[in-house]
């Protein structure tokens, strides 16, 4: 089973940061989407889905704040449904060095698994740590060109903008057993949104283990990120079914004041 739509990201790469003035084209909102199930392999047994995924950013003075639910009811041919549901918080800070992350997932109103704790680097060109507080005290090296969720957001559309067509990157979200991922962007080329100063790319993301012991990508995400970091028809690729998402609303959030 996936994570969170950004959780999931086969060498070590190093990589240059975003600039300052990439910070600023990503703005503050919430955005909500509904899920369906847009298809799914027999083996599978799932026969429909429903569901909803809400995605915010909001800015402080010193970082990124994003938070994510996902959570979706299938129901199988054996009549026996299934539910998915999961709630991530990060905040992230805005010279990309450290990470606050909590992720839990729940069946139903039961709590099954929390993950939460922080991750540094000493510099962006450095090797760096996580440290795990729950479930278990654990530390896990970060290699040195690991990214945070969102300064991975503010990489693609780097890339996008400067028209690159492929970006490989290592993501660290802290998000379950495995939070290390290698992940693979394929990015389209530009599509201008209709009376708006905002430019978009469909975007492609696979996400493998990074020992490389598969060739077969965990999750596969696909979605139409616009220049302004807000993401619209959603597509999520588990592999044995797969759920689309359309976006239902979208709120402009305010940046703090940080003269």
């Amino acid at each position: 089973m996936g994570r969170s739509l950004f959780c999931c990201a086969a060498a070590v790469i190093v990589v240059s940061l975003p600039s300052a003035d990439a910070w600023a084209e990503l703005q503050a909102h919430r955005a909500a989407y509904r899920l369906n199930l847009a298809s799914g392999e027999a083996s599978s047994g799932v026969i429909d889905a429903s569901g909803g995924l809400v995605v915010e950013y909001r800015r402080d003075c010193d970082g990124w704040e994003s938070r994510q639910r996902l959570g979706f009811v299938a129901d199988t041919e054996e009549g026996q449904d299934f539910t998915y549901d999961v709630h991530s918080t990060n905040w992230e800070s805005l010279d990309h060095t450290k990470l606050r992350f909590t992720t839990v997932y729940f069946q139903g109103e039961t709590k099954l698994e929390e993950f939460r704790g922080e991750a540094s680097f000493a510099s962006g060109k450095d090797a760096g740590t996580a440290d795990f507080e729950v479930p278990t005290l654990e530390t896990v090296r970060l290699p040195a060109g690991t990214e945070f969720p969102t300064a991975h957001v503010m990489t693609l559309i780097e890339a996008a903008e400067a028209g690159d067509l492929m970006v490989t990157r290592e993501l660290f979200t802290g998000s379950g057993p495995d939070p290390l991922m290698t992940v693979n962007a394929v990015i389209a080329h530009p599509k201008d949104v209709e009376d708006t100063p905002v430019k978009g790319w469909r975007v492609r993301l696979a996400f493998f283990p990074t020992d490389g012991t598969s060739e077969v990508p965990v999750t596969e995400i696909g979605y139409y990120l616009g220049s302004d970091g807000v993401i619209d028809d959603v597509i999520i690729d588990y592999g044995d079914f797969v759920l689309e998402g359309e976006r239902a609303s979208l709120e402009w959030l305010d940046h703090p004041d940080c003269t």
